[in-house]
């Protein structure tokens, strides 16, 4: 079954978030096996294009430091096309802000619905699309199942958040949402949680610097990369083409591709 159209926005978000995990060769406790959210999050990254799902995360506009995507305008975007599905993650939010989000545009691609998502306070939004997808991506990240059953294990515990977040390998924001969602805790515990743990781990600054290479490979989709790449070496497009592609040039370009093809994965 292909990724794009697998689900429905009638359904229960239970069984659009175990589509998604069938077509993608992942488990409902897939996550637990990886050491932090963050490789969490690049082992779905490398499955989506695995998958034929282009994915970029990129803060800036092209490569310029100076015009920053701001994360009030939007958080990502998703083009749910059959032939070149494409999430793009903005790279100027904070880590858990981005982790949910490629989930979110994971479920636009599986309702075949192309949109911009904003966020706020991890609530149902007004439009019953976004609605949706809030609640498919917070079922395949943390499923209903395996909370439940785990929160009878830890729900004594002054840091059962910490746990579940370690447990599912999500930020530290996103179980007390799912608690919401399954009637473990009020609205009044939520909110009485939500606003430091929104200031701690979806406000904070991101460092910057570090090595281009990498973080381009980061930036520019490694699918995508590859494809140009090979096009470019094969003929089927200028190398002129492709340096506006990927808006890099020359030498530059070359060991970006190269360090595409040497990696096999991102960064």
């Amino acid at each position: 079954m292909p990724l794009v159209g697998c689900g429905s926005i009638g359904e229960s978000p239970d069984i659009t978030a175990s589509r998604l995990s069938a077509v993608l060769g992942l488990d409902g406790g897939w996550a637990h096996t990886l050491t932090t959210w963050d490789d969490a999050r690049r082992h779905l990254i490398n499955v989506l294009e695995a998958h034929r799902v282009m994915v970029a995360v990129n803060g800036v506009v092209g490569n310029n430091t100076r015009r920053t995507l701001s994360g009030a305008e939007f958080r990502g975007f998703a083009m749910a096309d059959d032939y070149a599905p494409l999430v793009l993650v903005n790279g100027a939010d904070a880590k858990g802000a981005q982790w949910f989000t490629i989930a979110h545009e994971l479920a636009h691609l599986a309702f075949s619905e192309s949109a911009v998502f904003d966020l706020r306070n991890l609530l149902p939004a007004d439009d019953p699309t976004e609605q949706a997808c809030n609640d498919v991506a917070a079922e395949f990240l943390v499923p209903s199942e395996l909370l439940r059953a785990y929160w009878l294990k830890i729900c004594h515990s002054e840091d059962w958040v910490g746990l579940i977040a370690r447990q599912f390998k999500v930020s530290r924001i996103l179980p007390i949402r799912r608690a919401l969602d399954l009637q473990l805790i009020g609205r009044s515990r939520f909110f009485a949680l939500y606003d430091d743990l929104w200031r701690q781990e979806w406000s904070a600054p991101k460092p910057k610097g570090g090595d281009f290479t990498a973080m381009q490979r980061y930036r520019v989709s490694a699918l995508f990369g590859r494809l140009v790449g090979s096009a470019a070496a094969e003929g089927s497009i200028t190398y002129t083409e492709a340096f506006g592609l990927i808006a890099l040039r020359g030498r530059t370009f070359d060991r970006f591709v190269a360090s595409i093809h040497d990696a096999g994965e991102r960064p």
